[in-house]
């Protein structure tokens, strides 16, 4: 005789019991991470049973980090299917919802994909394998300094404005900093493109003491700088005279 049981995760204590055959865990994304972990694995250890997790991505959660562990699995199998593999949905209806949603949303609820759409980034189309190339700094070109004025995460971002173009070339992340440090680790990060170049040792004593001539004449080149702060760094405090500004 074979038993079916459907039943609610919400109070996945409740699912206690028996030993199972198998599972099949519907909309696993928004289900408590623990009513696999501690209650439905456990039921099918003894029976060396079964499991299938469906359900539409819903961030980089705790789905999308068994999607990926089960790649490296040999015991296990993924699959993804679009709603237009589903045959359910015409075309016409997908290209409406592709015009009127946010095009994150769209990739998760109807192609299956797995995106962050809570928290994080400020650009979501941010994709490293197509966003970042070396850059070199721009001695005719002035810096851009922009600081996000904290105390418990200093950070900031350095770059240069080319042809309307922004191109960050270092990043700050200074935890428990705050504005004077920043300061500093600002010049030790910008010292290499105000410094004159470093000169050849292995020359001739005449050559040499010209070069040391020159190097003791050349001073630090003039590094033009724009700094935007966010508006918290007009506030004054009753612990300092000074704003961050």
């Amino acid at each position: 005789m074979v038993t079916i049981c459907v039943r609610g995760a919400d109070n996945y204590d409740g699912l206690r019991g028996d030993g199972l055959d198998f599972v099949l865990l519907d909309e696993f994304a928004p289900m408590s991470l623990e009513a696999w972990t501690e209650v439905l694995r456990p039921a099918l250890a003894d029976k060396q049973g079964g499991a299938l997790f469906t359900g539409t991505p819903q961030g980089h959660n705790h789905f999308y980090d068994l999607f990926e562990a089960a790649q490296e699995r040999p015991q296990w199998a993924t699959f993804q299917f679009t709603t237009e593999q589903g045959g359910n949905v015409s075309r016409e209806e997908l290209e409406g919802a592709k015009h009127e949603m946010d095009e994150r949303i769209y990739r998760q609820e109807f192609q299956g994909c797995f995106e962050n759409l809570g928290v994080g980034r400020v650009y979501y189309a941010f994709d490293r394998r197509h966003n970042l190339r070396k850059l070199k700094y721009a001695p005719k070109l002035p810096l851009f300094w922009a600081l996000d004025f904290n105390i418990g995460v200093c950070c900031s971002v350095i770059g240069q404005i080319a042809n309307g173009t922004v191109c960050v070339l270092d990043e700050l992340i200074l935890p428990n900093s705050n504005t004077p440090d920043a300061c500093e680790e600002f010049l030790e990060r910008t010292r290499a493109w105000t410094s004159p170049p470093e000169m050849p040792t292995d020359l001739g004593e005449e050559a040499q003491q010209y070069l040391d001539d020159l190097e003791r004449a050349s001073q630090p080149r003039p590094l033009l700088t724009n700094v935007y702060g966010d508006a918290t760094g007009n506030q004054m405090r009753t612990s300092a005279s000074r704003t961050d500004w």
